[in-house]
Order: structure tokens, then C-alpha cells, then sequence
């Protein structure tokens, strides 16, 4: 896809349109992916980058915010078909989660959205390359300007991939609980301590 392509993302696309756009590049990558080329995921990225930033840059273009609406729930539906291969997902796995979170500060729909579309992610790739992978999203997160909404579906993603770890989860019980018995003896010292 060109950049001329993704560039009106924002003023002339309808949303049909632009869902029919990003209906064809996802069965091409899928295709691309199968046959072991990768690099169509980049160019995915790329879409949804435009239309996220279509939507950022001018919030009150309701043709933006529709776009960029329909352009994260069409990958959930992607996503979410049962016809998906798991090649395409993982591909997918490691780029969607930084891309439909700039979504997330747009609107509660797109939020919810992008929690949609990274919980797909969670369940159906192994959880712990997910964590690592919502990890690294969320460092990048320190260069966002909105960061509380990009981190909000990643955060959420994080806490339900520790629940499909049970060890994992098991250890954070165990350090949590800790954690909050010494916190409370540290208080407790301290408020003897001002007595």
C-alpha cells in the first residue's frame, strides 16, 4: 500500500471504503505471511498509523474518527475469524498491539476496540511471548504524547495474559501479599516511631 493510498485516510475515504482497502491488504498479508514474507505487516502498520493520526490530528473530522472506528474493529474481525491462521496471528502479534493502542485515546468505542483486538491477541498467541511483547509496547509508550490512553488496552492485555500463566500468577499472589505485609509493618513502625 502507498503512502498516497493511506494519506486521505482522514478527508475523502468513506469508511467502506476504507474497510474494503484494509479487507484486501489483510488477505494479501495473510497470503504474503503463509508463503513466509513478513514484510506486508510493516505495511499494515503503516495503514493503521494513518488512520490513527487522520483521527488525532483533527478530532472533530467525524469521517476521521468513523475510520479509524471501523479500521481497528475490522482487525478484531480479522482477528476473531475462525478461518485466521495461527502463522498470521503470530506474525501479527508482534506489531498490532503498539498499532491499535494509538487508537485508544480517540474514543471509549475505540478503546474498546482496541481492547478487543488485544485480547484476540492474548488468547490465541502463547501468553508468555504476549507479555513480552505488551512490555515492549508499553516502554514505547514513554514517547507518546496520550499516553494514558495508548497504555489502558495494553495494561489490560498484560493483566489477562499473567491470568493465562497460572505459575506466574501464583508468584505475583505470593509477591503481592508480601509486599502489602511489609508495607503495613513499615507503617506501623513509622506511626509507633511518631508516637
Amino acid at each position: 500500500m502507498s503512502v498516497e493510498s493511506t494519506a486521505d485516510l482522514g478527508e475523502a475515504a468513506s469508511p467502506n471504503a476504507m474497510v474494503l482497502r484494509l479487507q484486501d491488504q489483510l488477505s494479501s498479508l495473510s497470503k504474503s505471511v503463509e508463503n513466509g514474507d513478513e514484510s506486508s505487516v510493516s505495511e499494515l502498520v503503516s495503514f493503521l498509523d494513518s488512520a490513527s493520526d487522520a483521527a488525532l490530528l483533527d478530532p472533530d473530522n467525524q469521517d476521521a474518527q468513523t475510520n479509524a472506528f471501523e479500521a481497528v474493529s475490522e482487525i478484531h474481525r480479522f482477528l476473531s475469524s475462525p478461518s485466521a491462521s495461527q502463522v498470521v496471528i503470530d506474525a501479527l502479534s508482534f506489531e498490532l498491539p503498539k498499532a491499535v493502542s494509538k487508537f485508544a485515546a480517540l474514543s471509549d468505542r475505540c478503546l474498546d476496540a482496541a481492547d478487543c483486538v488485544v485480547d484476540s491477541l492474548i488468547s490465541s498467541s502463547n501468553p508468555r511471548d504476549m507479555l513480552s511483547i505488551l512490555c515492549e509496547a508499553l516502554d514505547s509508550s514513554r514517547r507518546m504524547i496520550n499516553a494514558s490512553g495508548y497504555v489502558a488496552p495494553l495494561l489490560s492485555g498484560l493483566s489477562k495474559g499473567y491470568i493465562r500463566i497460572p505459575w506466574l500468577l501464583d508468584c505475583l499472589r505470593l509477591n503481592a501479599s508480601l509486599d502489602v505485609m511489609m508495607l503495613l509493618n513499615t507503617s506501623i513502625q513509622e506511626l509507633s516511631d511518631c508516637s
